[in-house]
């Protein structure tokens, strides 16, 4: 079957044991099945450790993220809208992105059009996309999009995945990158908050990434960690208003995260934010 799979040839799935449910139901029933037999002593063995490794691990280990630039995403709607003759997608105004966006999200038709034939760079994002789709939600962490500013964004990449037929809500992940992205993070999660199909996507729980790389090459190392104190104090203010519960994914760049440095020590050595402290404080 392995063999099959790196050689590209087709696989018959039935068989193929691909999600925690498929491992855990049958060795829960003869853990059950054991204790009820006055066997517990064989069920804390091996069993037990097999169960464990099944809630930990589930069938892959770690769960993967993804990550792509916004202008990519920007540039399949920019193509997409030409087809279509709806207009130049990039010059909209971000109401004028919204507003479209969210009638699509909303609307039962599909949006990609069969016989469509996108350039190689729209095309590549858009098998990324599918690939994504038909993995199991055990297999996926967040798809954080790089370079994020504006609502539409994050509208954009849910649209994407909603139309290659994702069936579960995967978290979409704002990167903020910049100092003036940092600034303007509250205004943009601020504005998605205010929009109902969203808050429903999200289930009372949002993440987003705070860029350290980018900011401290922008603004400078001083100024950029200053920024990244204001935007997470400013979402976390934010988020306990809207009770929603806000998780934030650091990322760091640069030569301390790069070259293998102890870059909790340097999150950790950060003002600490208020109402919110790292996992593991």
């Amino acid at each position: 079957m392995f063999a099959a799979v790196s050689a590209g040839e087709p696989v018959d799935h039935y068989d193929m044991i691909i999600t925690r449910e498929l491992v855990a139901v049958p060795l829960l029933l003869i853990d059950r099945s054991l204790r009820a037999c006055g066997m517990a002593v064989i069920a804390d063995g091996l069993l037990q450790d097999m169960l464990r490794r099944v809630a930990c691990f589930g069938m892959n280990l770690v769960r993967l993220d993804i990550r792509q630039n916004s202008d990519r995403h920007e540039q399949v709607f920019s193509e997409l809208c030409e087809y279509y003759d709806l207009g130049d997608y990039v010059s909209w105004t971000e109401a004028e992105k919204q507003a479209w966006l969210i009638s699509e999200l909303e609307n039962k038709r599909p949006l990609l059009p069969a016989h469509w034939q996108p350039s190689a760079d729209v095309a590549e994002v858009l098998e990324t996309f599918k690939v994504v789709a038909r993995e199991e939600a055990d297999a996926l962490g967040s798809y954080v999009i790089s370079m994020a500013s504006q609502p539409s964004d994050v509208l954009a990449v849910i649209l994407l995945l909603r139309e290659q037929g994702i069936t579960h809500n995967i978290p979409v992940v704002p990167l903020f990158e910049t100092l003036d992205d940092l600034d303007n993070a509250r205004h943009c999660i601020s504005q998605l908050l205010d929009i109902p199909w969203y808050k429903a996507y999200i289930d009372g729980h949002q993440e987003v990434m705070i860029g350290y790389s980018d900011s401290a090459k922008d603004a400078g190392q001083l100024a950029a960690a200053w920024g990244q104190y204001r935007a997470q104090e400013a979402l976390t203010e934010l988020c306990k208003s809207h009770d929603v519960h806000l998780k934030l994914f650091h990322g760091r760049g640069g030569t301390v995260g790069r070259g293998g440095g102890p870059s909790h020590t340097a999150i950790l050595a950060q003002p600490r934010v208020r109402g919110w402290q790292p996992e593991g404080d």
